[in-house]
């Protein structure tokens, strides 16, 4: 399934967003390998790779037929949403790529509550999710056992 959108400036490349599926599980290992591991914390094995394929929503960020990136989250029980990834590959980073993958799946997904941990040096993420109008809820040292502290975020949302 593909989802296509429209250029968000004249300076953004067209992209559009696949869902992944098991059969990509390489491609999502060798996008995470290029993220960085201190302020992000990277799927790290097949088993993780292919349990989240599996549980979350998974879309590829597509640029002229390649994949430069992906977005993830998960529907909990109560409908609310955990967006538990957002990475794009180094080369196209600093494109508004990201901000505008990240405000097309707060609209395509319309849920009452959201919620995410980003690592508070993560400047650039950071200004994506407060931009959004997420705010910082809770600062949690090692959260994801890395060593590194994480902000918890949320936002609710008002449905029309």
């Amino acid at each position: 399934m593909k989802l296509f959108f429209r250029l968000a400036s004249k300076h953004m490349p067209n992209f559009t967003l696949q869902k992944a599926t098991i059969a990509n599980w390489e491609t999502i290992e060798q996008i995470e390998k290029t993220s960085n591991r201190k302020l992000y914390a990277p799927r790290i094995d097949k088993a993780e790779i292919l349990h989240d394929i599996t549980n979350n929503f998974i879309y590829f960020i597509v640029v002229e037929n390649k994949k430069i990136g992906f977005i993830s989250y998960i529907v909990e029980a109560d409908g609310n949403i955990e967006f538990n990834g957002l990475v794009i590959l180094p080369e196209f980073q600093g494109q508004g790529i990201a901000k505008a993958t990240f405000e097309q799946v707060l609209e395509m997904t319309n849920a009452k509550h959201y919620s995410l941990f980003v690592h508070p040096e993560n400047e650039a993420a950071l200004k994506i999710y407060t931009d959004a109008g997420f705010t910082i809820q809770s600062r949690l040292e090692n959260h994801f056992g890395d060593g590194e502290p994480r902000l918890f975020m949320t936002l609710a949302h008002t449905l029309a």
